[in-house]
Formats: C-alpha cells, structure tokens, sequence
C-alpha cells in the first residue's frame, strides 16, 4: 500500500483548521486503503494530533500533501525539489507543487497545476453523520481554535441584545472571554458536531467552520478571522450561500431569510471534498 505523509500545523496563533481537514483527509484515505502519516511542524500541532490519534505510519512516502498556514512556505519549497509527487492544498507561494488544491483560487499569477472550487472543501465524518436540515433552535457562535480576533465576547453580546438564544463554542486556543450574559457556553466540546446540527443558525468565521456549517444546512453570518476568510466568505455570499459578512452587518434574520440561505448552503458544500481530493492523490501516485 501507498504512503501519504501529510504536513500540517496549527496552534494559538493559526487555529486548528487545516490540523482538523488534514485529519478529516487522513480517515479517508485510510477508509481507501492507503497508509498514511500525519506530521505536525510545532509542538502546538503535535500535541492536537497525539490527542486525535492521528495515524502515523512508518516508511518512506510516495506522496507529501502539505495543509499548512500561508506563512509557511519553507517545506513546500523543499519538497518540490525531491523525487515524489507534492500536493498542497490553499498554497499561494512561489514554489510548484505537482499540484495545488483551493477552495478558492486567486487573481494572481500562480504557479504549477491547480484545481479551485468549493467542491473540494473538506468535511469531517463526525459532521457529516449528523442529520442535514434547516431547522434547529438559537444561534451558534464559533470563532475557530483561538479567536485570533477577539471577537466572541462582543459578538455574544450584540446577539443576546438582538434577543437571539446564543449558544457559544470557544476553541482550544481561544482567549477568556467577558461577560457574555445569558449565552450558554462551551470550551472544546466534544459534543461539537451536534451543537453545530442542533443550530437554527451560525456566526462562525470564515475557513472549515463555516463550510462545515453551510454542509449541514445552516445559514451563516461570518466574522471573518483573516483576509482569506474575507474573500472566501464574499465569494460564497455572492453565491447566496450566506446571510451575510463583517461585523458590522450583523442583525437578526427573518425565518425566510434564514430557509433560503441554509437551502443554497447545502447545495454548495456536498461533503465529499476529502474524497475528490482522495481520488487526485491517487491519479499522482
């Protein structure tokens, strides 16, 4: 069987999305009979990963598939030098991966093969064995693994004085926040997959939170936590894949408003990114 090393990271100042997708990934792999190896490159990433129990099996690998943060660009670079396939996904340097995956491409010029769309957006399993639907109660407020923002404790309030029943998820790495009135609130819940299904509808920010959210028919307003999930989450609104983006915009919804937005979300975002992505790998190897 073929190897698949994938190099990830995430920590306080990254959040833990790509950690969470590469993971998402790794499983599907597996389930195609592939061995695979998930590396971390900080102490932050491995310590997420040696609690996830991700896999990681030995030997020399016939692929290296990179999910790592845009500051990072050193490990890409130096594997496109070797002798084995590289694919990396959301990469905009200057190195050529055999090939480069995007949720969303850029207008700049870029290098080497690449394939865009929201097809590929990865879901974890855990969120697609939850029920899709539209209906649900309150609205879920999560801001990925840190917050780099620090946005929670004022988006809970305008929400709570908006008169939504807010239900608040802080992420591992997220500051304490402050007084969040009546919200109810969780940090790192294991029961995360069906806070998000049991949502009438979401604040999130703007990377695999979202699209998770969009998966299981949920109408999203994103508080964008990086230029990245600016443009991503203006591209899906365009789409009418979002209630809405920025702070400064958010309001409560009208139930109309709420069904036609969760219905485009789910046509949007299918769930089956990982295994597009999966059979790509394999045409490399």
């Amino acid at each position: 069987m073929s190897l698949v090393e994938i190099v990830c990271d995430g920590g306080p100042s990254q959040g833990c999305g790509h950690l969470r997708r590469s993971l998402a990934l790794a499983q599907v792999l597996e389930a195609r009979h592939h061995r695979v190896r998930v590396r971390p490159l900080s102490a932050s990433g491995a310590k997420i990963l040696a609690d996830a129990k991700a896999p990681n099996s030995e030997g020399a690998p016939d692929l290296l598939l990179f999910d790592l943060p845009d500051t990072i660009d050193a490990p890409i670079a130096d594997a496109c030098d070797g002798p084995i396939p590289t694919l990396a996904l959301d990469y905009f340097g200057q190195a050529r991966p055999t090939l480069t995956i995007s949720v969303r491409e850029r207008s700049e010029t870029l290098h080497g093969q690449r394939e865009s769309g929201l097809e590929y957006a990865i879901v974890r399993d855990e969120i697609r064995q939850q029920t899709r639907g539209t209906t649900g109660q309150g609205v879920l407020l999560m801001l990925g693994g840190s917050d780099v923002r620090g946005l929670t404790t004022s988006l809970a309030a305008a929400l709570v004085e908006l008169g939504a029943e807010v239900t608040v998820v802080l992420g591992p790495y997220a500051p304490e926040p402050g007084e969040l009135g009546n919200a109810q609130v969780f940090r790192d819940p294991s029961n995360l997959p069906e806070l998000m299904a049991a949502a009438r509808w979401a604040v999130s920010s703007g990377g695999v939170s979202m699209t998770e959210l969009m998966y299981l028919g949920k109408a999203v307003h994103v508080a964008a936590q990086s230029e990245a999930e600016l443009n991503l989450a203006n591209l899906v609104l365009q789409q009418g894949g979002l209630l809405g983006v920025g702070v400064e915009n958010l309001r409560v919804y009208t139930e109309s408003e709420l069904e036609t937005v969760a219905g485009q979300a789910a046509k949007i975002v299918d769930g089956l990114g990982a295994e597009r992505i999966a059979k790509r790998i394999e045409q490399l190897l």
